[in-house]
């Protein structure tokens, strides 16, 4: 399992790179650990097909990881949670931007939580607000 996590597939995105990331969390909830894995690697699978499951995992992951910076043990590690919480707003940009470009290509509707407070977002090429850039 360990060699899968340090040497992923030739297939996966650069957002497979979030499990290392996360990964010097994984003793503090090894079932939660697994969990965030398999939610990643259903994202990164789902990503090019199928938006709604893709975003389905993208929020499990990140749900999965905040769970995963609650089971501290001791009062002091609360620098914990707020580096996992840092990662996860990362993936959450990372992602939604990702499901934006399928959504986009498909002609279908997508609405972001993460990309909803980012300037970046919102482009004006034809006047009108809330258009795609």
């Amino acid at each position: 399992m360990l060699f899968w996590i340090f040497f992923p597939r030739t297939t996966t995105t650069h957002f497979h790179s979030y499990i290392n990331e996360v990964h010097p969390y994984s003793g503090l909830n090894p079932e939660l650990f697994y969990k965030f894995i398999d939610q990643v690697n259903q994202f990164e699978q789902y990503i090019k097909v199928d938006a709604r499951k893709a975003s389905e995992n993208l929020y499990g992951a990140i749900d999965t990881a905040k769970d995963l910076g609650l089971c501290t043990q001791r009062q002091d590690d609360g620098h914990i949670s707020e580096k996992i919480t840092e990662i996860t707003n990362r993936m959450g940009l990372e992602g939604e931007t990702m499901i934006e470009q399928l959504v986009y290509k498909k002609g279908l509707r997508f609405n972001p939580k993460y990309l909803n407070d980012t300037l970046l977002y919102y482009s004006y090429t034809d006047g009108s607000p809330n258009t795609l850039g």
